[in-house]
């Protein structure tokens, strides 16, 4: 709850009209980013269906490409330097934000023209759309899903003490970096963590 835009002060429910006011005129990147993910799990039909008209909308709205490649490395490299986890299956360099980060950017910067991104909300049916209207490479777009898959099950799994069923570590070693090859394709170089240093 402490999360809705004006904080504990805040209405806990607000209107879709507000609500879309929001996201037009006050919301951040990472709450356009996290619209990507968003969709309608129950309710009325009618007010889902809004709802998903409003999400899409908004993601298709046309924005500069170069401020929101900085704003979201800016957002990436926060969340790096806070968890300091480089070798973390989920949030280190390679790992499953950053090929959630990677759909962000490319729902966020791509919708305007290809609408059909924003059809739904979960990253490998996005990476499938990436691919089939070529804004992302079809062999990348291949490789980030299986990647994806990959690296989530290994989480899971660890999450789970299945220490047996755990993937190779030159296997998994090899996703990350082909994860971290296209993230640097696809953000104009090599990132920069703590001290200014390169991760690479």
């Amino acid at each position: 709850m402490r999360l809705r835009p004006s904080g504990k002060a805040g209405p806990i429910v607000t209107s879709l009209s507000g609500f879309e006011h929001y996201q037009n005129q006050e919301a951040e990147v990472w709450e356009h980013q996290s619209l990507v993910r968003a969709r309608a799990v129950a309710g009325d039909a009618e007010l889902c269906e809004q709802f998903e008209e409003v999400r899409r909308k908004i993601l298709c709205k046309e924005r500069d490409r170069d401020l929101l490649r900085q704003e979201i490395l800016k957002m990436r490299n926060r969340m790096t330097d806070h968890h300091d986890a480089d070798e973390d299956i989920k949030l280190g360099v390679g790992g499953v934000v950053d090929i959630e980060f990677m759909v962000q950017f490319i729902v966020l910067a791509f919708a305007n023209q290809h609408p059909e991104l924003t059809t739904y909300s979960d990253n490998i049916r996005i990476l499938e759309i990436a691919g089939d209207c070529e804004v992302l490479g079809r062999d990348d777009a291949d490789q980030l899903t299986w990647a994806y898959t990959a690296l989530r099950a290994q989480m899971h799994q660890h999450m789970m003490d299945m220490d047996d069923t755990h993937l190779d570590e030159d296997i998994m070693k090899s996703y990350r970096e082909t994860v971290n090859r296209i993230w640097e394709q696809l953000f104009d170089g090599p990132r920069i963590g703590k001290r200014g240093k390169s991760r690479n």
